[in-house]
């Protein structure tokens, strides 16, 4: 059937490629391939060319560098740093006695003044201490006036024996008086006696006369001897009174000592109810000072305890004057001093400003961060609260200098430098010595003159001499 559909078709004739025209056909062909191939290969070679110049060139030439010039640093360099605020005065109101709480009559926020009541504590034992200190009192003073009783009394014993002994000793004298008169007579009597009885014996007399004289001799005699009685017992009393005076001064001691015992007694019960007294005062809880009350932990009922911070009843800040603390860098703290001003902005006033001052320093760098502990004091007019967060600004005076960009200093063991360009395209390297960091920039305190010209980002491989382009 395919052999049917052929025969079908018309034939057209096919003009045959003879060897001449494949031969003119092939020298197109290379023709065309040299001269594509001289087209590519000559500018490769000539930006090869090229390139190879360039680099010889780059190779020759000097290095590029920026050049800037020092310029002179501001008389005044503010310097702004973070700060808290505080309270110029803030402590825990803790109780000094133990006990509970009766009534309560400040709370967060009351603004109070100086000995105002805060609270009252309820102190049972105390009160019971002070009971028993007032009645041992009493039992002390009362054995005080018994001992006074008793030694008054004695005293008078002592009086009247005093009184009984001289008027013994009154007696004694008077008696001495009597026998020595009665002595004499009975002397007298005596001789007398042997007188009468002598002329009795020359019968002189009569004996009747001789008996008399006899008798007034023996009644003398007897007289003189109760005489001497009555003295020796007037003797007795004295003596007796004496003894009895001894003993009354003994008890008269004994009662003095009583009185002072008693009476140390009573002073030492009054000093313990004076200590009562004054612990008893402390159950009335008052300000220090006028502030306001920032905490209030206790409520009616609360169980306090004298001493320790777990015994907290009221935080207290007085807040009419505030402090902020800012840490100064190392840098600036020289320039820091006592009465300098500063200036405090808030980010809830942004448009005011607080002034305040320097009032002191710590005097020595914080070891860990190198900074200085500045305080700065400032009037309260009653808008700011302790615990704000503060950005302090310090006008401080620049030492006489030069500022750089921190990219144009060197650090080289020698020490600090600047790559400086002179007139015919060196480097000339100069050692300097820096004063303030400013952070992108730093001071230059010597070594460098504000008409130098100063390599910035200078290479590391710049040598002393070597030419450059600006």
């Amino acid at each position: 059937m395919s052999a049917s559909l052929d025969s079908g078709r018309p034939e057209h004739s096919r003009p045959g490629l003879t060897p001449v025209k494949l031969m003119v056909l092939g020298v197109v062909v290379v023709l065309v391939l040299v001269l594509l191939l001289g087209l590519g290969v000559g500018p490769r070679r000539q930006a090869a060319q090229k390139v190879q110049e360039n680099l010889t060139t780059l190779g020759q030439s000097a290095p590029q560098v920026t050049l800037i010039h020092p310029r002179a640093e501001k008389s005044d360099h503010p310097l702004r740093l973070p700060a808290s605020l505080e309270a110029i005065q803030a402590i825990k109101i803790q109780a000094r006695v133990d006990g509970y709480i009766g009534h309560w009559y400040a709370d967060i926020g009351d603004r109070v003044r100086a000995g105002q009541t805060l609270a009252d504590i309820e102190a049972p034992e105390l009160q019971q201490q002070a009971a028993e200190a007032r009645a041992a009192i009493s039992e002390a003073e009362a054995l005080v006036a018994q001992a006074r009783s008793d030694a008054r009394r004695v005293e008078a014993q002592a009086a009247q024996l005093k009184a009984d002994e001289q008027e013994a000793r009154a007696t004694v004298g008077q008696q001495q008086a009597e026998l020595k008169a009665a002595q004499s007579e009975a002397d007298f009597a005596k001789v007398s006696n042997q007188r009468w009885q002598k002329l009795v014996s020359d019968r002189a007399i009569s004996l009747q006369e001789a008996d008399q004289r006899a008798a007034s001799w023996k009644s003398a005699e007897a007289n003189v001897r109760a005489i001497q009685e009555k003295l020796l017992a007037a003797r007795s009393r004295v003596q007796a009174a004496q003894a009895r005076q001894l003993a009354l001064r003994a008890e008269v001691q004994s009662a003095e000592a009583r009185i002072d015992s008693a009476q140390a007694q009573v002073n030492a019960r009054g000093a313990a109810l004076e200590r009562i007294a004054a612990q008893l005062a402390f159950t009335r809880v008052t300000a220090p000072f006028a502030g306001v009350i920032t905490r209030r932990s206790i409520d009616v009922g609360s169980l306090v305890s004298a001493g320790g911070d777990k015994t907290a009843l009221f935080d207290l800040a007085r807040s009419a004057r505030l402090r902020a603390f800012a840490d100064v860098p190392e840098g600036e703290a020289p320039s820091l001093h006592a009465g300098l001003r500063a200036d405090l902005t808030f980010s809830e006033f942004p448009r005011q400003i607080f002034h305040g001052t320097v009032t002191r320093t710590a005097g020595a760098l914080d070891p860990t961060t190198r900074t200085l502990r500045t305080q700065i004091e400032l009037d309260n007019p009653g808008q700011l609260n302790a615990g704000m967060h503060a950005e302090v600004e310090f006008a401080l005076k620049a030492a006489p200098g030069l500022v750089l960009p921190s990219t144009a200093v060197l650090t080289t063991p020698s020490g600090q430098k600047v790559a400086t360009v002179d007139g015919q395209n060196k480097v000339r390297f100069k050692s300097i010595e820096l004063g303030r960091d400013y952070g992108q920039e730093i001071q230059v305190l010597q070594g460098l003159d504000a008409s130098d010209q100063v390599i910035n980002f200078p290479p590391d491989d710049l040598n002393e001499g070597e030419q450059v382009a600006r």
